[in-house]
């Protein structure tokens, strides 16, 4: 009897333990490693296309070895293109992953692509905050963005009047959050509903910069490479905000819970 009682309590334990576990969504940060420092990303789940893809690219080691070859102050840093892996600097730019049967590949060659790309999922709540993980693209009338290649706004800060001419100037409306960001953080505003934003910088923005400031030559290249490795992580919201001091917005908990529908 004794011993049916020890069982059934580990049972309990083990029980109780792993639905804890189950309750606690975990939420991707992407990790991406340089010479210079690692930059953690967080993935949002409201571009869950994006989102899914930038994580398959990840896993199957095509970010690795790439670099950041492009990079402009002010503006940003851009890389992920498996061309930057070769010898040949002046292809870098035009490649990206060739995979098959993907339920959103489009052939691109007429884009100067040979792999794919992906629809866009341009949203008003996400917007290019310095941090912000952006998907680049060439230009298509549907905005679809690269199969890998991405870049991290960096962009700077505006004030008030500025971003009010932006808007009328463009004919767009900026959320308060928007407005609140670009006018202390910065960013690139005028680059919103034009580009994909699907992931925002959680630590290391230090070291965007130290790459932005790199010296380069033509096309915008640094003399060196900055080379990368991406891998992806899994975090809960506590651990978020324990190492990160992230706070997941509302929209991104909602978001979740839909996708787990």
């Amino acid at each position: 009897m004794i011993h049916l009682k020890r069982i059934f309590a580990v049972l309990f334990i083990l029980f109780f333990s792993t639905g804890l576990s189950i309750a606690k969504p975990k939420y991707e940060v992407a990790k991406i490693s340089t010479q210079f420092g690692d930059i953690y990303i967080y993935l949002y789940q409201r571009t869950p296309i994006h989102k899914a893809n930038f994580i398959r690219v990840a896993n199957d080691g095509i970010y690795n070895g790439t670099t950041f070859h492009r990079v402009i102050a002010q503006f940003m840093i851009q890389g992920g293109d498996p061309n930057s892996k070769d010898k040949d600097s002046l292809n870098d730019g035009s490649g990206g992953p060739v995979y098959t049967g993907l339920p959103y590949q489009q052939k691109a060659n007429e884009e100067g692509y040979d792999s794919y790309t992906i629809p866009a999922e341009l949203r008003e709540d996400l917007h290019h905050k310095r941090g912000a993980l952006a998907a680049a693209r060439t230009g298509n009338p549907e905005r679809r963005s690269s199969g890998s290649q991405f870049y991290i706004a960096i962009g700077k800060v505006y004030d008030l009047n500025e971003l009010k001419n932006l808007q009328e100037r463009k004919n767009i409306k900026m959320t308060p959050e928007a407005v609140a960001d670009y006018s202390t953080v910065g960013g690139i505003p005028f680059l919103d509903n034009e580009y994909t934003v699907y992931g925002q910088t959680i630590q290391g923005i230090e070291i965007v910069d130290k790459i932005v400031s790199q010296p380069k030559g033509p096309n915008d290249r640094p003399y060196s490479n900055v080379t990368m490795t991406v891998k992806i992580e899994k975090y809960s919201a506590k651990k978020l905000r324990k190492k990160f001091k992230y706070e997941l917005p509302a929209a991104e908990l909602q978001a979740y819970q839909q996708l787990k529908k």
